[in-house]
């Protein structure tokens, strides 16, 4: 997994991001932006427990791209 403390940048190079959403071991979506991003962009999950999540990247594609994340 991808460790992070406070903020998690993506940089979707040819990617349209239409949704993203942060899932918890349990698969409980804790935290869900919705709407067309920026090719860079970042998600403060500095209110998160510590643990392992899961980065889901949503396309315009009908896609998802799960990346797993570790939350220090």
């Amino acid at each position: 997994p991808n460790p992070t403390y406070d903020k998690l940048w993506i940089e979707s190079i040819g990617l349209n991001i239409q949704s993203v959403q942060v899932v918890d071991v349990l698969g409980r979506t804790v935290i869900d932006i919705q709407g067309n991003q920026h090719p860079e962009f970042g998600i403060d999950v500095s209110i998160l427990p510590k643990g392992i999540y899961t980065l889901v990247l949503n396309s315009n594609q009908e896609k998802s791209y799960p990346v797993s994340i570790y939350k220090k």
